[in-house]
Formats: structure tokens, sequence, C-alpha cells
């Protein structure tokens, strides 16, 4: 059962102890302050940025159904992924 308070356009879920926006606002933990957490969001954007390397790949669904059908079926495609990468490296040694 949720409780509405409309001062915050928020619903409050008491049961699950659960804060949910009904507008398209950017969620905000409510224990920090504006500034805290654009901090947060801040070092953390920048932690990513410094630390981690995206790649992307992209397959036509028409020529490579048979790839995307078998990638849909594994869990932990990413790590997946860098195994098979890592016996790649292993036999090119």
């Amino acid at each position: 059962r949720l409780f509405s308070n409309n001062a915050m356009n928020t619903l409050v879920c008491p049961c699950y102890n659960l804060l949910v926006m009904t507008e398209k606002k950017k969620y905000k933990d409510p224990r920090y302050t504006d500034e805290g957490y654009e901090n947060f969001r801040n070092y953390q954007k920048e932690f990513v940025r410094t630390h981690y390397k995206k790649y992307l790949l992209r397959f036509h669904t028409e020529k490579e159904a048979d790839v995307i059908e078998y990638l849909n079926g594994i869990d932990g495609l990413t790590q997946y992924l860098k195994n098979l990468i890592r016996e790649d490296m292993e036999k090119h040694k």
C-alpha cells in the first residue's frame, strides 16, 4: 500500500521502506545533500573514466542472427568474452 506525499511528489511504501519518485526526476538518495550527491556522482564518473575501457560490438540482426541468439543464451556474457580473449592470448604467446 502506497502513501502519497504530494509536497515531495513521491509515493512512500512503508512495508518495504521505499521512496518512489512520481515525476521524471533524477533519483537522489535523501540521505545526501544536493552538493554531496553531485560530489559523489562526479567522483564516480571520474573513477569510471580513468579505470575502465568500454568496447562496443554491433551485430547485423539478419546476417548475424545466429551469433545474437547464441550470445543471448549465455549467462555472464562479459566474463565469457573475457575468458575467450584470455584463452586466445595464451594460444598466441
